[in-house]
């Protein structure tokens, strides 16, 4: 009987030492995971930039990156409470949701002395798109105007150096936002040149070449009229002023019909040199069309950056490209050109309306001389058919001006 007791004791000994083991190996494998789940945590957190703040620190800003030399992007993600801690997974699509990112359509400078429109996009951090009627914008100054999914920033609040702060938010909760801010393009305080022709100053403007004419000054007003076959080209060039880089406008009435081709354009003269990009540093003449248009076009304008300019290897950025302006003929308009070292901007009315960046376009570019003409064309050409019974026709300006960077 003894033998029998001892027997069974030594295998109820082995079958508790047996679970005992078990139970330590589980635990082990329970910790081994916690601690590979909160490793692996840490990476999702970093890669999906998910903000552990509460709800109630939207207003701070949590980074901020450098986009450009001209505008800051500061984004501001919120996080909805039932997502603030994700401890143990990856981000899903829903959770994506929660962090929102706003930014411009098209950065720019925005236009001196006139107001600048900005067009935005809202999206998740995922990259899904958030249609614009599902939030609305604010911003932090009273004096911007907002327009669905666009705000208009005054001349005033640009020229006054004040950061703009742009807010987007989620009508179905208002906890969920994403921001951006502005920290405007600044311009000299004054023009760098500017002529209203009041008179015709000699001093300040010649003709482009021996055969070219200047025009007369009207009711404060460059007045250049074509009434018939044979007349010389209108065209005059400043005689000392030239300026590299800068805002560029020219108030214009085009000519309401007619084959000839009213442009306010810049060039490079006097064996002063366009340098083109840091890529390819060759040096060569340059152009930069800030607008040309023909009565015949209607309502369609050019506008164009040229290099290698009167040489074989001639270089165009916009081919024969026209932009639409559907009221061109209609009075007058404000056409301008932002020039910066890394793209060039066109402008019609102080709205953004063509953007290149490409080649051509650098740091360290000789000043450009200031250009104003209406050059008749009396055969089909580039303007379209010519009518030789279309006269008279007429272009007036009513101003030129530049802004130097600061």
């Amino acid at each position: 009987m003894n033998k029998y007791l001892k027997l069974t004791a030594s295998l109820l000994s082995l079958i508790l030492l047996f679970s005992l083991c078990a139970c330590g190996n589980e635990r082990q494998t329970a910790s081994e995971s916690e601690k590979n789940t909160s490793s692996n945590t840490s990476s999702v957190s970093e890669i999906s930039g998910q903000d552990t703040s509460s709800d109630e620190e939207v207003s701070s800003v949590q980074s901020t990156q450098q986009i450009s030399s001209d505008i800051i992007y500061t984004p501001s993600d919120t996080a909805s409470s039932d997502v603030t801690s994700v401890e143990s997974k990856a981000m899903t699509a829903a959770q994506g949701e929660n962090y929102l990112v706003l930014r411009p359509k098209q950065n720019h400078p925005g236009v001196a002395e006139m107001d600048a429109t900005y067009e935005f996009i809202l999206t998740d951090k995922l990259g899904n798109n958030i249609l614009d009627g599902n939030y609305t914008l604010s911003t932090n100054d009273s004096s911007v105007k907002i327009n669905g999914n666009k705000i208009t920033a005054p001349w005033a609040l640009r020229k006054s150096g004040k950061a703009l702060t742009v807010t987007a938010t989620l009508k179905s909760n208002k906890l969920k936002k994403g921001a951006y801010t502005f920290n405007f393009k600044q311009y000299t305080d004054k023009p760098t040149f500017f002529d209203d022709f009041n008179t015709l100053n000699t001093d300040v403007w010649i003709p482009a070449s021996d055969t070219d004419v200047m025009g007369v000054v009207e009711n404060g007003n460059l007045v250049f009229t074509v009434n018939g076959e044979g007349q010389a080209r209108y065209e005059m060039m400043t005689k000392e002023f030239k300026q590299a880089y800068g805002c560029f406008t020219a108030r214009i009435d085009m000519p309401k019909n007619g084959n000839g081709n009213a442009a306010f354009w810049m060039m490079t003269t006097d064996g002063d040199r366009y340098i083109k990009n840091p890529a390819m540093p060759s040096q060569s003449n340059g152009e930069i069309d800030i607008v040309e248009f023909f009565g015949t076009w209607k309502n369609r304008w050019s506008a164009a950056l040229h290099w290698f300019a009167w040489h074989p290897n001639y270089i165009c950025s916009s081919g024969d490209d026209k932009l639409p302006a559907e009221d061109i003929q209609k009075g007058y308009h404000n056409f301008s050109a932002v020039w910066t070292d890394s793209a060039i901007y066109w402008y019609y009315d102080g709205e953004l309306a063509r953007v290149y960046e490409g080649d051509g376009v650098a740091k360290g570019s000789a000043g450009m001389r200031l250009l104003i003409q209406l050059a008749p064309e009396y055969a089909d050409g580039w303007g379209g058919t010519y009518d030789p019974t279309d006269y008279p026709y007429q272009m007036k300006t009513d101003y030129i001006k530049a802004y130097q960077f600061k």
